[in-house]
């Protein structure tokens, strides 16, 4: 996967305007936290969409 140079030195200079002051290192972690994290509700729609996909797999294969 290519990534975008441009793109990547935005990010690390947004992240580390959002890192600047006292508390650099609490803020670098709730950054860092916050874009690994993923929405519940994200979650539960793609298990939706896999599980609906399994089911029309079984019902393709037993028919």
């Amino acid at each position: 996967m290519k990534t975008d140079p441009d793109l990547q030195a935005k990010t690390v200079s947004e992240l580390s305007a959002r890192c600047e002051g006292q508390n650099q290192f609490e803020n670098f972690d709730r950054a860092f936290r916050a874009s690994l994290t993923v929405p519940k509700v994200a979650l539960l729609k793609e298990e939706a969409r896999i599980k609906r996909a399994r089911a029309r797999k079984r019902a393709k294969k037993a028919s």
